[in-house]
């Protein structure tokens, strides 16, 4: 047992106990811990982790850094201002806290060879230390075993310890066979249909007491997104809103007498109420300038709502409480770290706990955390792997947590996944009261990608492609592909009149094609936090940036040898460039986050997206009067004398033209689609004839009732 702070670590049952929980461990995330532990007194460098933890296999220092991240949440430690781990550019990591060794153990066992030796050739060793430890659980010490003779100590092994182990194999093999029901063969919920109405649905809630059930969707493209509720004595559900933008979260007020949404808007996500008993239907705003809002939950004994949301696209997700009583917000957790957000909530049926489903982006880890919402303080906590969709409370000891293909039982007073279900379909979250538990699945969809031609101002579609993919782009007369499949991407070549991929390049990694230069045949990736150079007729894959850079955004020179990207250092952004050939990296623009060649000037952006003329030899910079979106799936380009870019808002898809031939006066040109039917992502061929971008179409989904036994 090693003390670590105000953490123990069990190193027999790799398992970190403190504040109350028993957290067992990742291996890799035991390995490091130990490893730390062992070498407290000094730094540990990033190789040496990967020599020596990973004995140079192929790892990313960010996957080195994920499980850094995990154990900093496994001990609420805060990297900027940290008790256990601290970290130095250059230096590496190193453990701050006290340790100590418990060696209490050790030397109760080293006391034993005695012992040994007197034990019969029918006692081996392993029988030895199973009865050394069973005589100190009932009070006998070592010493007190060695007294015996040899004779009365080979008949008490005897007649002593054959009960125990037949008593250990039969609750053995009770765990085996419960664990094979469990997990290795884990049993199927059946779903059914519950009957509402056709079409795309996005949420879905019922009342506490399930006399009431409300979704919204879209009917038909025509008719927009409604929200549509049903008391159980209606023969239909009734429409509600007059008009609803994107209604992602509803829940009912304890009393059945509001029911409460979120809508998101062009410029912000807003929470409604709507009082569903006067008949009127008016939507009332109780609560606005959010960035957005990612759940909303019921206060189930009271009056109000809980919403998970976040006030800026910088700020943390938090849970926040709307009181009807007294009409105000109030904050429920707080967070430390940037990183972790508290994206999914629910209430417990007595209405004094608060389940949170946090989860850190870096490290891709979610841990679920019940709060006693009278003190504020962390009952039980539970680290779980990343992938986790949703969270609901099913009675009073067990949460439902939802992943993509099981939905799991986790007990709140244990600590233990109980039970693992396989799903018969995927499903996008729960919903649950004492009675039942409901979901929508994720329904059929068609992706198309669009290829029209320019000019902009028309963008008339040429043809469409049916293809099940992420992401196209032009590659010459070639086309380029990103798959998704089982957890793994893949970057190929896809015949556009065909459906064959030829693959060449796979990773488990998050994997994005950002440039191509058809001439040097190389394409420009990022895989996770870097930026690679990948050659498709060799097959080779070369870094650009560390995995400790903090990067932006990369495109090819005009004439393929360089490549330009963006890092950040001392709170500012600046360009680089990154030659080829030389592999020599040479800084070029200050104060500056985005880039892209212009003939021998650029065009980039700032911190905030402010787009600027960057004139190389005077170093003059002309305000273009136009903000890049900052939202990670959107894409920007410059070709010719036009710049293009996209943005959304989770409501529309923009498409923008920048025409730039006369540098002080420059005309803009804008194409509007809905964002739940095209993607902010696209691609223009090199000789700016055609525009191709992505759209899901047909989609359909049904409101399930989930049958656990």
């Amino acid at each position: 047992m090693i003390q670590i702070g105000r953490y123990q670590l069990d190193e027999e049952e790799m398992v970190l106990i403190g504040d109350g929980q028993r957290v067992l461990l990742e291996p890799k995330v035991f390995e490091v811990l130990t490893y730390f532990c062992q070498n407290h007194n000094r730094y540990i460098s990033m190789t040496e982790l990967h020599e020596t933890i990973w004995q140079g296999r192929c790892v990313s220092d960010a996957a080195v850094r994920r499980i850094i991240s995990k154990i900093r949440l496994l001990v609420n430690d805060d990297h900027k201002n940290p008790t256990y781990i601290q970290s130095l550019p250059k230096r590496g990591y190193k453990l701050i806290c006290a340790i100590e060794y418990d060696v209490s153990l050790t030397e109760n066992l080293a006391d034993e060879p005695n012992v040994e030796a007197q034990l019969s050739d029918e006692v081996t060793v392993s029988e030895h230390v199973s009865a050394a430890e069973t005589n100190d659980l009932n009070g006998e010490t070592n010493q007190e075993l060695a007294a015996h003779n040899p004779t009365s100590t080979d008949n008490v092994k005897k007649t002593r310890f054959k009960p125990f182990w037949i008593l250990f194999g039969v609750i053995f093999m009770a765990v085996v066979a419960y664990a094979a029901k469990t997990w290795l063969l884990p049993a199927s919920i059946t779903t059914q249909v519950v009957n509402t109405l056709p079409g795309d649905k996005i949420a879905v809630t019922q009342s506490a007491d399930g006399q009431y059930l409300a979704f919204s969707g879209q009917m038909s493209e025509e008719s927009g997104f409604q929200i549509y509720v049903k008391h159980q004595s209606d023969f239909d559900f009734k429409p509600i809103t007059q008009q609803a933008h994107l209604p992602g979260a509803l829940a009912f007020s304890a009393d059945n007498q509001f029911l409460y949404f979120s809508d998101s808007t062009q410029n912000a996500s807003l929470l409604y109420r709507i009082n569903i008993q006067n008949g009127e239907n008016e939507a009332e705003v109780i609560a606005e300038n959010y960035y957005f809002i990612s759940d909303l939950f019921s206060a189930r004994t009271k009056g109000g709502v809980f919403f998970a949301a976040r006030e800026s696209a910088t700020s943390p997700f938090l849970i926040y409480q709307y009181d009807a009583t007294n009409q105000r917000v109030s904050t429920i957790t707080s967070s430390s770290q940037a990183e972790s957000l508290d994206i999914k909530g629910d209430i417990s049926f007595d209405g004094t706990k608060l389940a949170v489903l946090r989860t850190n982006r870096l490290s891709h880890s979610d841990e679920i955390r019940v709060i006693d919402l009278k003190s504020k303080e962390v009952i039980t906590r539970k680290q779980v792997s990343g992938g986790v969709f949703d969270i609901a409370w099913e009675n009073a000891s067990n949460i439902l947590v939802l992943r993509r293909k099981f939905l799991n039982k986790f007990n709140v007073f244990t600590g233990g996944e109980a039970t693992k279900f396989k799903l018969e379909q995927e499903l996008l979250n729960i919903d649950s009261n004492s009675q039942r538990v409901i979901s929508i699945n994720l329904g059929l969809k068609q992706k198309l990608f669009l290829e029209k031609s320019l000019p902009f101002s028309e963008l008339e579609t040429k043809r469409v492609l049916t293809k099940d993919i992420y992401q196209m782009r032009y590659f010459g007369d070639r086309t380029l592909a990103l798959l998704k499949e089982k957890g793994v991407t893949q970057l190929g070549f896809i015949g556009v009149d065909t459906d064959q991929f030829d693959s060449i390049l796979a990773t488990e990694y998050k994997l994005r094609v950002l440039d191509v230069a058809i001439s040097k045949n190389q394409i420009l990736v990022k895989i996770n936090r870097r930026f690679a150079l990948f050659d498709p007729i060799n097959i080779g894959l070369e870094y650009i940036t560390t995995g400790d850079d903090i990067v932006s955004d990369a495109a090819f020179s005009d004439d393929g040898h360089k490549v330009l990207f963006t890092t950040k250092n001392y709170e500012q952004w600046h360009v680089s460039t990154f030659d080829i050939e030389s592999k020599i990296v040479t800084p070029l623009i200050l104060d500056a986050r985005y880039v892209r060649p212009f003939g021998k000037n650029y065009i980039i952006g700032n911190a905030e997206g402010e787009m600027f003329y960057y004139e190389t030899e005077s170093r003059r910079k002309v305000a273009l009067n136009q903000k890049l979106s900052k939202e990670p799936n959107t894409q920007w380009l410059v070709r010719d004398n036009f710049i293009y870019w996209s943005s959304h808002d989770l409501v529309h898809t923009n498409f923008y033209q920048l025409d730039i031939k006369d540098i002080e006066n420059p005309i803009l040109s804008k194409q509007q689609f809905k964002y739940t039917q095209v993607s902010p992502d696209f691609s223009i061929d090199a000789n700016n004839e055609s525009f191709l971008m992505s759209q899901t179409k047909n989609m359909t989904s049904e409101v399930l009732e989930v049958l656990i036994k």
